[in-house]
């Protein structure tokens, strides 16, 4: 989880260093803009959804070695 938390906020720091550099000059091409936006938050989401289900399933893993569930 800890890499994963580390990996979205680089991408949501990189993604906002993009954005203020998009706004106050023309540095790319808004077409390009939204594609790399767009990619970012997938990629971003995907990461924290992966981590989030691997954190569950490992929980659940040892609630179940430690006899709290069935």
């Amino acid at each position: 989880m800890k890499i994963a938390s580390y990996t979205a906020i680089f991408i949501v720091i990189s993604w906002s260093v993009l954005t203020v550099a998009e706004i106050w000059g023309d540095i790319i091409s808004t077409k390009l803009y939204w594609k790399i936006t767009i990619t970012m938050g997938l990629i971003g989401g995907g990461i924290i959804l992966a981590a989030l289900i691997k954190r569950e399933y490992l929980d659940e893993k040892q609630m179940k070695k430690d006899k709290f569930i069935d």
